[in-house]
């Protein structure tokens, strides 16, 4: 069985990334703010759910990799200012950071993947002996263990498990110092659509 593990840390509250005050400039989030690692990201907007208790959404969710967190926040940070928003458009909404680690078959250690900065559209891993798209597998496996919606319009066609073993995926994040873990498992030939 390959395992391949998306290590996030704590939730990061966004809506510090607009003012408070018109006009006023301000920095990125800490955590965001001068980290130019690359790495994957979930944005979370629970806002509807914790909004509307009457009716409540299901939490929508934007799974992503960057080459430079502090680069792909600050363009997001931009399209905020250059549209107007105000800060409590983004109450509710957060990010986590992380990265990625796999390994094969049979193999106990793990290995970290370090190809983030190579072309986001083509970040393969090999898992026993067969390419999959990083991205590709941290999309459709978010939606698969957590639900709701998302708003990512790649990279969503099915996720098939083409090897001889099964595909185990994990998604860990910290939540209070405490670790949190989910996983879902993808028998050869199973996919997740």
């Amino acid at each position: 069985m390959a395992d391949i593990e998306f290590v996030l840390g704590e939730l990061i509250a966004l809506e510090t990334m607009i003012p408070t005050v018109e006009g006023t400039p301000t920095d990125l989030p800490n955590g965001i703010s001068g980290n130019h690692n690359g790495g994957v990201y979930i944005i979370l907007n629970t806002y509807p759910y914790t909004v509307n208790t009457q009716n409540p959404l299901n939490p929508n969710r934007y799974m992503g990799v960057t080459t430079d967190f502090q680069s792909r926040f600050g363009q997001r940070q931009a399209a905020c200012f250059e549209l107007g928003l105000e800060r409590q458009v983004l109450d509710g909404v957060g990010a986590f950071l992380g990265t990625v680690r796999y390994r094969n078959y049979g193999d106990v250690n793990w290995q970290d993947h370090d190809g983030y900065n190579s072309n986001n559209n083509e970040l393969i891993v090999e898992l026993d002996g067969n390419e999959y798209d990083i991205e590709h597998i941290f999309i459709k496996s978010s939606h698969e263990i957590f639900g709701g919606t998302i708003t990512n319009t790649n990279k969503i066609d099915a996720l098939t498990n083409v090897g001889d073993y099964p595909l185990d995926i994990y998604i860990s994040w910290q939540n209070n110092n405490m670790q949190q873990i989910r996983n879902c498992v993808i028998q050869p030939g199973g996919q997740i659509v």
